[in-house]
């Protein structure tokens, strides 16, 4: 595979079933998740720093100005990985399996539906937060940013490799499974005035589901009536919200501390 040259790492120029990677830190965690990119590129002092490549990488070593002239971007912080997309993963039963038989605490079997997070820095902030506070398989709505864009594998410091998310057609239709099938109490994020106060809500012993929802118009609906529990975080009345990056960060440690 010769190495592209002359801003050919930017958006427009990659095909559909492309992806880019930036920084040593996201290069590194995608390959010690399994991943496996064409070509790495990297300066001298990166590659050292990188675990195993797979032996049908390329990789090059280049000096920064390189790097940044074929990024199109100067903050590729010394590594750049280039492959093939991973495929969707859609496999609603094998997630459902997953959580009926998993014998660990509940907490072990929280999941996060989202609904049409459009932010591609939202979404990577998320599936961020939520890998590192425990949270095994998050849901997206089809409407949602792809998750494998060059700014959510950023974002998400590559924790998209780690722990892929499951994008659904039909989100109303994961919910009723996860309730009916493997007992799951979906808990809502909404300002409502209904809405439980966080610190108020005591978890049941069951898994959970948190679903977010849209940076403007939040959670359809139909989602909203079905969930079992409506939550919110009180805020002061200068602010009217939350961005839903920071709320997911502060709901899902709230439900893990609930749980003890």
């Amino acid at each position: 595979m010769r190495p592209p040259r002359q801003s050919q790492l930017r958006d427009r120029f990659l095909r559909e079933d492309q992806i880019v990677i930036e920084g040593r830190f996201a290069v590194s965690r995608a390959l010690e998740s399994g991943y496996q990119p064409e070509l790495i590129l990297t300066t001298k002092e990166t590659l050292h720093a990188l675990p195993p490549t797979p032996s049908k990488t390329v990789t090059e070593i280049l000096s920064r100005l390189e790097l940044s002239q074929i990024s199109g971007y100067d903050f590729h912080r010394g590594c750049l990985a280039l492959g093939q997309r991973p495929q969707p993963t859609r496999c609603l039963e094998s997630a459902l399996d997953r959580l009926i038989s998993n014998t660990a605490e509940s907490w072990e079997r929280t999941v996060v539906l989202l609904e049409r997070i459009a932010d591609p820095q939202n979404l990577g902030a998320i599936l961020r937060t939520a890998q590192a506070l425990g949270v095994r398989q998050v849901f997206l709505s089809n409407e949602c940013a792809d998750p494998w864009s060059r700014r959510v594998i950023r974002t998400s410091m590559a924790n998209v490799f780690a722990s892929p998310p499951i994008i659904s057609d039909d989100l109303f239709k994961v919910a009723d499974h996860l309730a009916k099938e493997a007992n799951v109490t979906l808990v809502a994020a909404a300002l409502t005035e209904q809405a439980l106060p966080i610190d108020a809500f005591r978890p049941p012993d069951t898994p959970l589901a948190l679903m977010l929802g849209n940076e403007g118009d939040g959670l359809s609906r139909a989602l909203l009536d079905r969930a079992h529990v409506t939550v919110k975080i009180p805020v002061r009345d200068v602010s009217d919200s939350l961005n839903v990056a920071v709320a997911a960060g502060i709901l899902i440690d709230r439900l893990r501390t609930r749980r003890g």
